[in-house]
Parts: structure tokens; sequence; C-alpha cells
């Protein structure tokens, strides 16, 4: 095989030194290891550039994405590859559905990098499943190990989630609730409450008892002790809320992070929490008062605060 440019000059600078090495009277130069030498600088920068090529490919990963209702593939379905390194950069590549419902990411895996996909499209929902490991079907983590093949499920039965969280709902009497809350032992979010629970909550709707367990919103980052008092009223303003909404989602009965009020004139939340919640029990007796004789779908549309100068932050 002829020899490249590069390679007779390194050919020949062997071939220099090892008869200059001769005249000096070295010992003699074993020329089967040159001759390895030799090769192994030839091939060098082809494995490097075979190396590189293997780097930039990465690894392929297919996203099949299934409509649960009918079981098949959902065409145009938005799926978004997103990457998380070291919980602070985020990287977000989508890409759209073919006629089979496919599409493909190449996913270099960093490390300190978490990556996840999840699909949506207009008119479908995320498809969820009674699993205690996992509810949501249509998302997915992604690790060097996951198989090449994923597969996520929307629906396009609308009232899927609404009627999947349904059955998830738990009921208390309100004074068991109440014996929950005083007592530490509530878990959960917000239980299912009807119009009618209204005035066994405002009993306790200036009770200045401090407790620390109560509906937690899971957006929320963080939740302190709150008047027993105060959280009455803040699901109070939850029935309000879901009242006539026969589509709401668990998490948009909330009718704040947390059950705290803030001053709309100033921006801040007040400090004096009894004499702000005093003011805001105080609206909310009016307010049902006012409502509590007509009908329920009337009475949600009238927001106790109104004029207050008090919201829920």
């Amino acid at each position: 095989m002829p020899l490249s440019g590069d390679g007779i000059c390194v050919y020949y600078y062997f071939r220099r030194n090892i008869c200059y090495r001769n005249t000096l009277n070295h010992p003699p130069v074993n020329f089967s290891r040159m001759k390895a030498t030799f090769f192994f600088l030839l091939i060098l920068p082809f494995c490097i550039s075979v190396s590189h090529a293997q780097k930039s490919a990465g690894k392929k990963h297919i996203v099949t994405v299934i409509d649960m209702k009918n079981g098949l593939p959902v065409k145009g379905a938005e799926v978004t590859l997103t990457s998380i390194t070291e919980a602070r950069d985020v990287y977000t590549e989508v890409k759209l559905t073919d006629n089979s419902g496919k599409c493909g990411f190449n996913i270099h895996f960093l490390p300190n990098t978490e990556y996840g996909v999840f699909a949506a499209k207009k008119g479908y929902v995320g498809y969820l499943a009674m699993n205690p490991v996992k509810i949501s079907r249509y998302d997915a983590a992604i690790t060097h190990d996951s198989p090449e093949e994923i597969k996520l499920y929307l629906t396009s039965d609308s009232m899927h989630q609404v009627e999947f969280y349904r059955k998830t709902e738990v009921r208390y009497e309100i004074p068991d609730l109440i014996t929950l809350l005083k007592s530490g032992n509530f878990h959960g979010g917000i239980p299912l409450l009807y119009w009618n629970d209204i005035p066994q909550l405002l009993v306790v709707g200036n009770d200045k008892t401090m407790i620390s367990r109560y509906p937690s919103n899971p957006l929320s980052s963080s939740a302190s002790e709150a008047p027993l008092g105060m959280v009455a009223l803040w699901l109070i303003e939850s029935v309000r809320i879901a009242e006539g909404n026969r589509l709401i989602l668990p998490w948009q009965r909330f009718p704040s992070l947390n059950p705290v009020i803030r001053n709309m004139n100033d921006n801040d939340i007040s400090a004096d929490i009894p004499g702000t919640m005093q003011k805001v029990f105080v609206a909310y007796s009016k307010w049902w008062e006012s409502v509590k004789k007509t009908d329920s779908s009337h009475g949600c549309r009238v927001n106790p605060l109104e004029g207050t100068g008090m919201c829920w932050q």
C-alpha cells in the first residue's frame, strides 16, 4: 500500500534516527517494534475520528403516542424532550409524531443531567392509571438504560382525568375533619366538600388554634403553621370555587398556594394574622348570610372578599 505524504515523513524520520543510532555503535534496533509503532501512528487519526463519530451519534429513542380510548396512534402529538442539568439548566426539544404516532430523539447522556419526555395534543388529555408507582402515563423519565422504544398515552376522553380524580377523593364529615386537623393527623389534598358544609366550617372560622397539617397545595414549596380558622375559611373558598364546576381538577380546588391573606393595597402579607383572620371571618360570615338562601350556582359567583382590599395569597 503506497504511503501518504505524512506517512513517508514518519518513515524517513525513523530511518534517519536508526542510521544515526548505528553510527554511534548503539545496540541494534528492534525493527518489528518499530513497524508496530509506525503502523499505530498511521491508524491513530482514524481511531480518534471513529470514536468522535460514535460519541456524537448519541442514543436514539423512538417515542410512540397512543390514544388509550381506541388504542390508535396519535398523529401530530407534541412530544417534548426535557433535560435538566444539576437541577438548574433546562433544555427542551419538541417534535411532532408522524402518521404512525412516532417521533425520535438522539440523546447525548451527560453527567448530572436528568432526561424526560411528555406528550400533549389539543383535544386530548394525559392518561392516568391507578398505579402505586406512577399515575401519569403521558410522560416518562429516560436514562441510558431505558429501552429504545418508549410509549406514551393520551386519551381523547375529555372527562378522563376528572373522573379519575373523583374516584380518589376522600370524604370526611366536618366534625371528623376538624378533629384530624387539630390532632395533626390529616394527610392529603383538599377532601370532598359540599356547599352544605359551609356552616360547619364557619363555626371554626375564627379559631386561633395553630395547626401544622392541613390540605397541601402540590404547587407550594413552603407550608408553615396556620390558624385552624384561616384553614377553615380557605376550605370554604375552595367550596365556592368548585361549586357548579364538574370539570375542576384537584389542584384547581386550591384558592391559593397557602392559607394566607394578602393586602392588595400594599401587596404585603399581614403580620397581624389574628386580626386579619377576624376580618376575613366577618367577610365570609356576611357573604354566607346573603347567599345561603339563594341557589348555589348564583352564590358561588359572589366573592366574599370583594371590596375588602384582601385576597388569598
